[in-house]
């Protein structure tokens, strides 16, 4: 957005008069054969402007290589227009106690193609050796919240393979393995309204660091459980910290990670827990043929948990956490760190203060205004998001992830090695679906992508349906069901569901 000055018709003479700093050469009149000359507006003071010898002695129409932005005492007077308070406000203003401005339009050459590519290659070799240095804190923020993702996902799938054995052991009925399976998500529901506080007043790490001792206890009881009540406790645990684990994970990374890199990381959590998910259902297939194979499983999850929260603490703070508490010289430090730069790290704080002096000079609002605002578009929003959170869990998604092997089973599929293949590889097919929609939403656009999720999603729980209908099931339509059932979740509402509330 610049702006160029109104010229006055070929060969007319202009009728605003020009001013020259004083030992300066007057400027060369330009006839209509000459090309102008891409311009750069520089204001300047008349009273110390004062152009070098080699300004002063360069042709028309040309610039010598001493003359620069920088320097604009170098750049010889082209042409002079209207006084600086009418100018652009974009323009460089020089500060002086003249009250006399002129704008010198100046030819600034422009870069090359090859300077440009050293510049772009430049911010790249800086980006990678912030985000992919060994052991550095950006790194290992992303890796250890992923990680989190990731064990919440393992515990998310490993009661699925775990069931297809537990329930005989333990002996649970139908309504106690509904229960014990059922009950992670409304403790999770909990747990990711306690994260928000958690997170606000304890910091981001320390509520981390929370989900993974919930995680560690849960696992250790369920593995030593002998029978119902305990189950439950521990499940209870597990779900509570999933919770946590969906919440905080990506707003430490948020805070953390550059914007221009923060749609991609950030998006590694849901990868990392459908992958969580997919290493449960193996889980079962490894320690198949085990004595008491299911305890087995829940004490592997117990191992990433405990060394989870030993490394929690290597990881910066959030920096927007630490300046809301005053500590603006940690924020600033772990800025400078993360983006290897003193000045923009600098500004990084400053603009988190605006933004939270901003924020409480907002009223909050109740329950009823956030819900039902009075902008009628706003509600539309709101509820239209909502929505489309709502029936995402409604279509069965958490079901078919939980009943996985008892929906193959009852479809006639009786072994259970066979069924915890099955059970892989719907994992597997929930997984590559969810990296194919990663990168399709943001070409391909929102409303496409939950459409075509909603299609298959709409066709494949018909599929099941007819698999295990009467005494005509089939084990190949199930398995067929499941795979286009989570693949189809995976492809649309699984990633864009945060997305389109956001």
């Amino acid at each position: 957005q610049t702006h160029t000055p109104a010229m006055p018709p070929e060969n007319t003479p202009s009728s605003t008069p020009e001013f020259v700093p004083e030992g300066a050469a007057a400027p060369a009149a330009s006839t209509p054969e000459q090309e102008e000359p891409r311009s750069h507006h520089i204001v300047h003071d008349a009273r110390d402007s004062a152009p070098s010898e080699a300004g002063a002695t360069a042709p028309a129409g040309e610039l010598p290589l001493a003359a620069t932005k920088e320097d604009p005492a170098s750049l010889a007077p082209q042409e002079c227009t209207r006084p600086a308070e009418a100018q652009h406000p974009h323009m460089e203003t020089k500060h002086a106690q003249s009250d006399v401005q002129h704008v010198e339009i100046v030819q600034v050459p422009e870069p090359t193609a090859k300077q440009s590519s050293r510049g772009a290659k430049a911010r790249a070799t800086r980006l990678a050796d912030c985000v992919c240095a060994p052991f550095g804190p950006l790194m290992k923020a992303v890796v250890i919240t992923a990680a989190s993702s990731l064990l919440s996902g393992y515990d998310q799938g490993v009661i699925a393979a775990a069931m297809l054995t537990m329930r005989d052991d333990l002996g649970l009925n139908g309504v106690q393995e509904e229960l014990s399976i059922g009950v992670m998500n409304i403790a999770a529901a909990f747990g990711g309204v306690a994260a928000g506080y958690l997170a606000d007043a304890f910091g981001r790490k320390k509520a981390i660091a929370v989900a993974h001792a919930l995680f560690f206890l849960g696992s250790v009881m369920i593995a030593a459980t002998g029978g119902f009540t305990v189950l439950m406790l521990g499940r209870v645990a597990q779900g509570v910290g999933v919770g946590i684990a969906l919440v905080v994970p990506p707003i430490l990374k948020a805070e953390l990670v550059p914007p221009h890199r923060r749609g991609g990381l950030v998006s590694i959590g849901d990868v990392c827990t459908n992958l969580g998910i997919l290493l449960g259902y193996a889980a079962g297939l490894m320690f198949y043929g085990v004595a008491g194979d299911w305890r087995f499983m829940f004490a592997l999850g117990a191992v990433p948990a405990a060394l989870l929260l030993c490394l929690i603490w290597s990881v910066p703070e959030s920096p927007r956490w630490s300046v809301g508490r005053g500590r603006e010289a940690k924020a600033r430090r772990v800025l400078e760190e993360v983006l290897g730069d003193k000045e923009e790290a600098d500004a990084q704080v400053e603009q988190i203060k605006e933004d939270l002096r901003l924020a409480a000079q907002q009223p909050p609002l109740s329950w009823r205004e956030t819900l039902w605002a009075d902008d009628a578009v706003t509600r539309a929003m709101v509820w239209r998001g909502l929505g489309v959170a709502f029936f995402s869990q409604a279509t069965g998604t958490e079901a078919a992830v939980y009943f996985a092997g008892s929906i193959v089973q009852s479809a006639g599929v009786e072994s259970v090695r066979d069924t915890l293949l099955a059970m892989m590889g719907v994992g597997l097919c929930k997984l590559l679906f969810l990296i194919v929609g990663c990168n399709l939403f943001d070409r391909v656009g929102r409303r496409p992508m939950l459409l075509a999720s909603a299609t298959g999603l709409f066709v494949s729980l018909f599929l099941l349906a007819a698999a295990t209908l009467g005494a005509a099931t089939s084990p190949a339509l199930a398995i067929t069901g499941l795979c286009m059932f989570m693949g189809s979740f995976s492809l649309g509402f699984s990633p864009l569901v945060y997305v389109i509330c956001s």
